[in-house]
Formats: structure tokens, sequence, C-alpha cells
């Protein structure tokens, strides 16, 4: 897979979620976390307008051809995800979330494991 690739369809996921936390918060957390309060859906919101940042980062680091650009957007990804993974794993285990929490444990893992194969590769082409 190429970096292009993976920040593709990361762009598109990201879209996507942040587009169910701005409209839809107390659906899409329900699935994972069960009922939000309005401060809940608030800060999902909130949430949803820094994941259609990242998805936009996503669809335009795409082309770049900078090596140290392409580098930092890998390492700024990769720490975001490697925490979210950490965070969603701690909640699982603390019986925070529901059964369907685990879905996006395995989605940070991926993304977080992806980045660092880029990383670790070394050749962020």
């Amino acid at each position: 897979m190429k970096l292009s690739t993976l920040l593709l369809i990361n762009a598109i996921a990201a879209f996507i979620n942040a587009l169910g936390f701005i409209f839809a918060p107390a659906q899409l957390l329900a699935f994972h976390l069960g009922v939000l309060g309005s401060t809940g859906e608030w800060i999902a919101r909130e949430l949803g307008g820094s994941t259609i940042g990242y998805a936009v980062l996503c669809w335009l680091a795409r082309d770049v051809r900078d090596a140290a650009a392409r580098r930092a957007i890998v390492i700024a990804l990769g720490v975001s995800w490697g925490v979210g993974f950490v965070i969603a794993l701690f909640r699982q285990f603390a019986e925070v979330a529901n059964q369907n929490g685990w879905s996006a444990v395995a989605i940070y893992f991926l993304f977080a494991a992806g980045y660092a194969y880029f990383f670790f590769k070394g050749k962020m082409e």
C-alpha cells in the first residue's frame, strides 16, 4: 500500500465519522457508549469539527511530495491514532463502553499500525 492510499482511506473515514459526530452525535455514540446528555452531544460535535480537520489534512496531504512534510504528517497522524488506540483500549477494559466499542479499538489500531509502518519503513512513497 502507498502512503497516499492510507491518507485517502483516512480522509474518507474521518469525514464520515465527523459527519456522524456533527449531525447525529447521540446516535453515533450510543452505539458504543450508551445515552449521552446534551453536554456530551455538544462535545461530540466539537470533536466532529476537529475530525473534519483531519479529513481535510489527509485529503490534501495525499499529493505532498516533500519528504520532510510527509514525515511530519505521518508522525502527527501516527501519534494521534496511537494515543486514540490506548485511550479506547483503556475505555474497553474499564467497561465504560459496550462490546461495540471494540470496533473503535480495532480502527485506531489499524490506522496507528499503518502510520507506524510508513514511519519505520523510512520510505514514505
